[in-house]
């Protein structure tokens, strides 16, 4: 009798493992949420319990993803893969905070997990990478997201979401390093009263880049006078206010 309810068990779990693979994801859940009511081998359960998550998170219910992730977790709290699954599903909320979290969690985690079941190596080993780059991206910290996605390149040069994502990063860093070069032209040439060059480098920039925006704030502080010092009545900056 036990080994008929073992057999039946390993049946639910590994037809749910088969509807996944070919993203029969509705049968897929239903057989894997019919194996966790009964189960007692802990590391199907945890499988089962982050293909469910899996499943919810791709059709879109959040809550109940993170609820089967969490309960993962539970079961096995030294195992990547549920850590990972949060952090994805973080990132696809923007919620960059909780992303960031549970990206840095599973960064913690071995990636190797000490089972006989079958593992996806790779998702283990590289999962949390890119959704804990750009949880870093979203708050803001562009250095921190390109030495993440940087440090996957190096353990896995040919994946290619990693370099499309480096290739963002590096084009929002020089424009960032760009913007803040040239603000800090601008600023320094109106400390000088040399608002004529100013206003040559703020014409090169045109008038909807990021650094053009900070040159106008510039200028508007020039003209307050409230760069120590300096205050500038300039008609070339006027007349380049008026026209931006």
């Amino acid at each position: 009798m036990v080994v008929l309810i073992v057999a039946v068990l390993a049946t639910l779990f590994y037809l749910g493992v088969e509807h996944a693979t070919v993203r029969e994801y509705q049968e897929a859940a239903r057989n894997f949420e019919e194996y966790i009511k009964v189960a007692s081998n802990e590391d199907e359960s945890y499988q089962a319990l982050v293909m469910l998550g899996e499943i919810q998170r791709v059709f879109g219910r959040w809550e109940i993803a993170i609820e089967f992730y969490q309960k993962a977790v539970i079961v096995r709290p030294d195992w990547r893969d549920a850590y990972i699954g949060l952090s994805v599903l973080f990132a696809q909320r923007e919620d960059w905070g909780r992303a960031a979290h549970y990206g840095e969690e599973a960064r913690k985690k071995s990636p190797v997990m000490q089972t006989s079941l079958p593992q996806n190596p790779h998702q283990s080993a590289f999962g949390w990478i890119e959704p804990l780059a750009k949880a870093y991206r979203g708050l803001g910290d562009v250095p921190k997201a390109l030495d993440i996605i940087r440090e996957g390149l190096r353990q896995d040069p040919g994946y290619p979401g990693f370099s499309a994502l480096e290739a963002t990063l590096c084009r929002e860093m020089n424009q960032r390093l760009c913007t803040s070069s040239a603000d800090g032209l601008i600023e320094g040439l109106l400390r000088q009263d040399d608002g004529i060059r100013a206003v040559q480098v703020a014409e090169v920039l045109g008038n909807t880049s990021p650094a053009s925006a900070l040159a106008r704030s510039s200028f508007v502080r020039a003209m307050a006078g409230d760069l120590p010092g300096r205050r500038l009545s300039n008609v070339d900056i006027e007349e380049w206010l008026k026209d931006g």
